[in-house]
C-alpha cells in the first residue's frame, strides 16, 4: 500500500492520519506545539512541520474532532475552501 504524501494543506487527509494513529489524544486539551509535534511525526507527512500556514493548524484540528465525534462526511464540499 503507498502512502500519500501529505503537506500543510491536506489538512482534512492530516486529520484522518492524526485520528488514525492518535485516536487517545485529549483533543480538548491540545496545544499547538503538540499537534505541530503529531503531524511532523507522521511517517508520510512531508512538509516543514515547524512552519504551518497560518490558521492551518485550528483547521487540522477542527477536522480531526468532526471525525472523532462521528461527523466525516462534508470535506470534499468545498466548506474548508477559506482554510486553504
Amino acid at each position: 500500500m503507498v502512502m500519500q504524501n501529505l503537506y500543510w494543506d491536506d489538512y482534512p487527509a492530516i486529520a484522518e492520519e492524526l485520528n488514525i494513529h492518535f485516536p487517545e489524544e485529549d483533543l480538548l486539551d491540545i496545544d499547538d506545539a503538540r499537534l505541530k509535534e503529531l503531524v511532523g511525526s507522521l511517517k508520510n507527512f512531508k512538509d516543514n512541520p515547524d512552519n504551518p500556514p497560518e490558521d492551518i493548524l485550528s483547521a487540522i484540528l477542527t477536522v480531526w474532532i468532526r471525525i472523532q465525534g462521528g461527523d466525516d462526511e462534508g470535506f470534499d464540499d468545498g466548506c474548508w475552501d477559506a482554510w486553504a
